[in-house]
């Protein structure tokens, strides 16, 4: 994905509203970082960017003025800090490689805030299916795929909404 069609897909984030939190969990750098970090600074957002693979951690630590870059650990019991809730989360880490999507869908639930919104960048494979279906199982509504925008990439956005689920 380049640049544009990752300022294409950042348009679901209003500007000029105060206090968004945005959560951007990756395992490869892409220009989705830039893009956020720019967008969070120029509109004074709340951006937490966190890695599973520690040689990215530094090398993005260096790279990026972040305040809060962080090393994610996904076999954590709870992946909320400080009671800390996310208008935004996005997730360009490929959830095939995760020990139980369900159970990491889940974690992930609880630190989106009432209608917030999941944005998860995942390649373009008959797979999806499957995550689709994990989704709506773990209380997510609102679940489309947009597999028009990008080449090779489906973008499947879902929403968490106030008292539906667990």
């Amino acid at each position: 994905m380049n640049q544009e069609e990752y300022n294409k897909i950042l348009t679901i984030i209003p500007e000029g509203f105060p206090s968004i939190e945005i959560f951007h969990l990756t395992d490869q750098h892409t220009s989705l970082i830039t893009a956020l970090s720019e967008l969070a600074q120029i509109n004074r957002y709340g951006y937490d960017l966190e890695t599973i693979d520690s040689n990215l951690l530094a090398q993005l630590s260096t790279e990026y003025q972040i305040p809060k870059i962080r090393l994610f650990d996904p076999n954590k019991a709870r992946y909320n800090r400080h009671a800390k809730l996310y208008d935004y989360l996005f997730l360009t880490v490929d959830l095939r490689q995760m020990p139980d999507q369900k159970l990491f869908l889940q974690k992930i639930y609880t630190i989106i805030k009432n209608g917030g919104k999941l944005l998860i960048f995942y390649p373009d494979s008959k797979e999806s299916e499957a995550l689709l279906k994990n989704l709506e199982e773990k209380n997510f509504v609102a679940i489309n795929a947009i597999t028009d925008t990008i080449e090779g990439c489906q973008v499947i956005t879902a929403q968490k909404m106030h008292g539906w689920g667990s």
